[in-house]
């Protein structure tokens, strides 16, 4: 059946079955000559890196290649006559209409060639301020979101939210290729900031880039079944005093300030990050269950209960408050071959929360009462974080030692109050004393890092490379739930929880890379140990486990060209139970709907294989992905029913569902992703992705005649797609528009529907360019929403829920002495770093 689905899909989207054509194309010349030179700044005599020399023969690309740090290249053709173009964004286009290569003349030097800025730029400056918005690697997407204009005055879930397939869902989990298994990392480390409300509390400006890693390396820790995103703070290197502030306001009330400063020296760098803002989110949606048989609702000692087969339950939430942030550091040169950096981040978020749930309790159409709960929430959310690291490198060329030391704190306290109101149809109080309960959240976590990675060089040809990581984890929480009765709160013993969570993971990993042109390889080898101690004090009980895992990875690639080439990887990848799933503890916001974690949760472990293909054109770039990953143990949401005291008559009271996640089984994925960047001129560029993939799960540790009843085992096609146009108009005026698509999915218990998204965005950069204006409309059509249908033993449910509706921004951004065209040549050198192998890459094969 999935085989069939293919087809018809492939038949209906050409452009897959002539992607793959492609791959399976290579070029072999028997007789071959080389084009060379140097390309140069004809104003200021710098060598140009990244420029790209194509060479046609007439309209068709028969090759190209970019230009390295130096300015020059080498481009091996076969024996013919061509046209060769040498182009750089916001530089003019230089053309050589005939240069031929014969046996007589195997060689052609066009010795420097000095490109000129384009006119164009130096009248409408704003063509050189965009950096690429997408980067294509064969191991690696780095999506730069500093001019995106759809997540300017947002946070850092609406920057996840707008990175091809990427979802954040009305939680804030966010999934990469439909699997929530992700692992979210800030500057390349684990932060305090990654989780759904730090997510949400951190701004969009305070980002730069964000990486997406679907295949990591040994290098990379294993926890993470889908890859791994990085997102990269701001943290300019540009000699003197430079900076950016940005003024936002915008509807649904959203207002904040920030600053980015830096300050270069010869022997030392200072940057400092700062931002507040006070936002509304308001949101709602509804659920609707219908339950097998009839319940029941006691009232007074005096009536009579009530009954109900249907509870309709329709929510209004509004979340309010403040973020602050401040990171600041240095990186100290100390001499030629070290530097030693030492950064800090605050973060607080205040607020109050308010929702109102309105439950309607039916028999079939009628109406039976009503109740109304609200609840106020005051939380203060705190994170600190300190980290120094160490760069040492060597007279040997790419040899680099680098060490990092950090802790991190984050503190959360809530504190709510219930009050439940029961009405009968026309509105009267009802006979039943309202319920008025109170709850009390604290929660601590501490995380320690310690990490050293050395990578050697072999020759020219190749390297390894080895490390250590070591991380400490500790949590702990303690959660009471009081009720009011005759005047006075008891504690509400079967919500009440102090749960301690110890994570200790021990980690070394080899790898070796080697390349034999136009063949290049990477194996690997990760041992992680795990030690994880779990306590729910209330009771004393203790669970205690430890592992050993072996992670291999392996990646070879062929390369056709120096603009196409094809790499197959594999690697072994783990997802380890959350301290949220292991934890006993009951959601009390809805007592009829509640999440409860399960302390018996083991790991889930996936086998990872993609081939992938990248082609860079002239104008634009295109990677394609076929993925496959089988996932052992794995962990899913699963829904029952559970009955207070009248369990087991006809009559059931005060029916809630539980939410508890259970080791299923195993799941496959199929899938194909594409992603493409074009300029279709030069004005106007476009960016598009389209992912497909088919699952399997095997509910293989679940009773068979349950997970027939209730759908357990499922196979589905899913499929969403993104397109994002981007507009340079002149006189610094840009206009952006994205759409997100997202098609059906069966899944365990139900089925998640379709969902959709326009967002739109206009930016003019006024004040000399030292300043730009934009205006963003987030949802216009105010359709995201998440719409489920669930389906268990004894009720079935759908839902709907929209975490925040359509929404409008404008935001005012100053450039400091960071005017767009000065900042064309650290962008050059930004992208250069990351392709030599600076930082976190570190030279991947």
């Amino acid at each position: 059946m999935f085989v069939e689905q293919i087809k018809i899909f492939v038949m209906k989207k050409n452009l897959l079955l002539t992607l793959f054509l492609t791959i399976l194309s290579g070029a072999l010349y028997a007789q071959s000559g080389t084009l060379s030179g140097r390309v140069l700044d004809g104003e200021t005599g710098e060598p140009l890196p990244f420029t790209t020399v194509a060479a046609f023969t007439g309209s068709e690309l028969v090759t190209g290649t970019t230009t390295g740090d130096n300015g020059r290249f080498s481009l091996e053709l076969p024996y013919g006559t061509y046209r060769v173009v040498i182009q750089f964004l916001s530089y003019q286009e230089k053309t050589f209409p005939t240069v031929s290569l014969s046996a007589d003349k195997p060689a052609h030097n066009f010795g420097d060639v000095a490109l000129a800025e384009a006119e164009e730029t130096l009248q409408a400056v704003e063509v050189e301020a965009q950096a690429p918005e997408m980067q294509l690697s064969l191991d690696k997407k780095i999506f730069s979101v500093q001019d995106n204009l759809a997540v300017k005055g947002g946070s850092a879930t609406d920057v996840l939210d707008n990175i091809p397939s990427v979802n954040v869902d009305t939680e804030g989990n966010v999934s990469l290729r439909g699997s929530e298994n992700v692992r979210i990392l800030i500057d390349g480390k684990p932060s305090g900031l990654t989780g759904a409300n730090a997510l949400r509390q951190l701004p969009a400006e305070l980002i730069e880039r964000v990486e997406v890693i679907t295949n990591p390396s040994a290098r990379y820790e294993a926890q993470g079944m889908a890859g791994i995103i990085n997102i990269v703070l701001k943290k300019n290197q540009k000699n003197g005093l430079n900076g950016s502030f940005d003024v936002t306001a915008g509807y649904p009330h959203n207002y904040g300030l920030g600053a980015n400063i830096n300050v270069r020296r010869k022997a030392a760098n200072f940057f400092v990050n700062l931002s507040t803002r006070y936002r509304e989110n308001p949101g709602g949606g509804f659920t609707n269950n219908r339950y097998d048989s009839q319940r029941i609702l006691s009232l007074s000692d005096e009536e009579e209960p009530l009954t109900y087969n249907r509870l309709n339950q329709d929510r209004e939430r509004m979340r309010t408050g403040w973020s602050h942030n401040i990171r600041l550091g240095s990186d100290v040169y100390l001499n030629q071959h070290n530097t030693l950096t030492g950064s800090f981040l605050y973060s607080t978020g205040p607020g109050v929360n308010t929702s109102s749930l309105t439950n309607n309790f039916l028999l079939g159409q009628n109406l039976q009462i009503f109740s109304l709960r609200e609840e106020v929430e005051n939380e203060q959310d705190q994170n600190l974080e300190w980290a120094l690291d160490y760069r040492k490198t060597f007279d040997k060329k790419d040899r680099l030692l680098t060490g990092t030391v950090q802790y991190r704190l984050r503190t959360e306290e809530e504190l709510a109050d219930f009050n439940e109101r029961y009405f009968l149809p026309g509105r009267e109080p009802a006979p039943r004393m309202p319920d008025i309960q109170r709850s009390d959240n604290d929660e601590s976590q501490q995380n320690t890092l310690i990490q050293f990675d050395y990578v050697d060089p072999i020759g020219d040809k190749g390297q390894w490379e080895m490390g250590t990581r070591n991380s400490f984890r500790r949590i702990n929480t303690d959660y009471r739930v009081d009720s009011l009765s005759g005047g006075t709160y008891f504690p509400m013993d079967r919500f009440n929880n102090n749960f301690e969570y110890v994570e200790d993971i021990y980690a070394l990993y080899a790898q070796l890379g080697m390349k034999h042109e136009p063949f290049s390889y990477q194996l690997g080898l990760r041992a992680e140990y795990s030690v994880i101690d779990t306590e729910l004090k209330t009771t004393g009980e203790e669970n205690s486990r430890d592992y050993l895992n072996l992670f291999p990875s392996a990646f070879l690639t062929y390369s056709f060209s120096k603009l196409s080439s094809l790499q197959l990887s594999y690697s072994r990848r783990v997802r380890r139970p959350g301290f949220r799933e292991l934890n006993p503890f009951r959601s009390f916001t809805d007592p009829r709907n509640i999440r409860l974690g399960n302390p018996n949760l083991d790991p889930e472990f996936t086998h990872s294989m993609e081939l992938g293909y990248l082609r860079n054109f002239s104008k634009g770039s295109l990677t394609s992905s076929l993925f496959y990953r089988h996932t052992e143990g794995l962990i899913q949401w699963y829904s029952t029913l559970e009955a207070t005291p009248g369990e087991g008559t006809d009559d059931q009271e005060n029916i809630t569902i539980i939410n508890q996640p259970l080791n299923l089984g195993t799941r496959d994925d199929l899938g194909v992703e594409l992603v493409g960047s074009f300029d279709l001129n030069k004005w106007w560029t476009i960016n598009q992705s389209l992912n497909v993939f088919h699952s399997t799960t095997n509910a293989s540790n679940i009773d068979q005649e349950l997970a027939t009843r209730e759908n357990l085992s499922v196979q589905t096609l899913g499929w969403q797609t993104r397109f994002n146009s981007r507009m340079r108009l002149g006189k610094g005026l840009n206009l952006q528009q994205t759409f997100f698509y997202m098609g059906p999915q069966d899944m365990p218990q139900g089925r998640r529907l379709s969902m959709y998204m326009l967002n739109l965005g206009a930016s003019k950069d006024i004040l000399n360019n030292k300043a730009t204006i934009s205006l963003s409309v987030d949802d216009l059509l105010n359709s995201r929403k998440w719409r489920m249908e669930r389906l268990g033993t004894g009720f079935t449910s759908e839902s709907e829920f929209q975490w925040r509706r359509r929404s409008v921004s404008i935001n005012f951004n100053y450039r400091l002495n960071q005017d767009r065209r000065s900042s064309r040549k650290d962008n050059r050198q930004d992208r250069q770093e990351r392709q030599e192998g600076n930082g976190e890459e570190m030279g991947e094969f």
